[in-house]
């Protein structure tokens, strides 16, 4: 696996895809996950540690599926998962999603990652838009810095309907 990193300001960055703009987008049967020949993640990790030497996707705006969904943009994710190291230390970071400001719906999905940002979450980084949650997972570690913002499902202005799912972040 390769690095997904976008430099500059104002950046999008996703493992799969960046923006989904105006679109109906259905995601079934993903997995992205850390490829550990290129950069096992070290035993002992703390608030602490440098950790930018493992970050595979990082961005402004990083997902580890999605970097962002725009407000008119509709995505369904299912029996998908993302085990890998997202995100940088000014980042709106999301297991799944960075940014969501349009329709999203996760169903018989799990994140396992290590998720860095001024706002970070096992699925959605920021959720500004609709959300539901179904029948899901998110474990690993949130590295959220100087008064960020930080959840097992999703950070944001708007509410997500979470059910029959659980968190061990």
């Amino acid at each position: 696996g390769e690095r997904v990193r976008s430099e500059g300001k104002n950046t999008v960055a996703g493992g799969l895809i960046g923006t989904v703009k105006n679109a109906d987008v259905t995601i079934e049967n993903v997995q992205i996950y850390l490829d550990k020949e290129k950069g096992d993640i070290p035993s002992t990790i703390t608030a602490e540690s440098n950790m930018e030497a493992y970050r595979w996707i990082a961005g402004d705006t990083a997902g580890g599926l999605i970097g962002t969904v725009d407000n008119k943009g509709t995505v369904t994710i299912t029996d998908s998962s993302v085990s890998t190291v997202i995100g940088n230390d000014t980042s709106v970071t999301g297991g799944f999603i960075g940014e969501n400001k349009g329709t999203v719906t996760v169903n018989k999905s799990y994140t396992d990652n290590y998720a860095y940002g001024s706002s970070a979450a096992g699925m959605i980084g920021e959720n500004k838009g609709t959300s539901t949650i179904t029948n899901c997972y998110t474990a690993g570690f949130l590295g959220v810095k100087d008064n960020g913002k930080g959840a097992g499902f999703a950070t944001g202005e708007k509410e997500v309907t979470v059910k029959n799912s659980y968190t061990v972040i």
